[in-house]
């Protein structure tokens, strides 16, 4: 599963597409840091373990 420290061994400016399982992210909010600190170029997710209302804009 995909947390921060995952997110972090990604290559800087990656792209992030999950639309297989919400499982699949641990942690949202460290997509979002992942975002705005430019790490992640950019991320679409279909599904989440919650769903909630999550709209990112950097």
């Amino acid at each position: 599963m995909l947390d921060a420290d995952g997110l972090s061994r990604q290559k800087p400016g990656a792209i992030l597409d999950n639309t297989a399982r919400g499982e699949l992210l641990d942690d949202l909010d460290a997509v979002e840091a992942s975002l705005r600190n430019g790490h992640l170029a950019a991320a679409a997710i279909d599904t989440l373990a919650q769903e909630r209302r999550a709209i990112i804009r950097c």
